[in-house]
C-alpha cells in the first residue's frame, strides 16, 4: 500500500472506530512501524486543517481518535438534543 492508501485507511479505521484507536493497532493492521504511524496520523491531521473540516484528529494517552472540533459542540449537542 502507498502512503496515501495507508493514510486513507487509518482514517477509515479511526471513523468506524469511534473510539480512541492504539497506535500499535494501526501498526499491526496496517503493517507499519510506529514512526510511519505517526507520520501518518500528522499527514491525516494536516489534511483535515488545510480543508478546514469539522473533524480532526486528537492524542488519548497512546491512541487516536477521529473527533468533530470543539467550535461545533453548540450546534452537535442541539442537533443531537443532548
Amino acid at each position: 500500500m502507498g502512503i496515501k492508501q495507508l493514510e486513507c485507511a487509518m482514517e477509515a479505521i479511526l471513523f468506524a472506530s469511534g473510539d480512541p484507536v492504539p497506535c500499535e493497532r494501526f501498526c499491526q493492521v496496517l503493517n507499519i512501524d510506529q514512526e510511519m504511524a505517526e507520520l501518518l496520523i500528522g499527514r491525516l491531521r494536516d489534511r483535515l486543517d488545510d480543508r478546514d473540516s469539522a473533524l480532526e484528529v486528537i492524542k488519548v494517552g497512546d491512541s487516536y481518535q477521529l473527533t468533530t472540533r470543539s467550535e461545533f459542540a453548540d450546534q452537535i449537542r442541539s442537533a443531537l438534543e443532548i
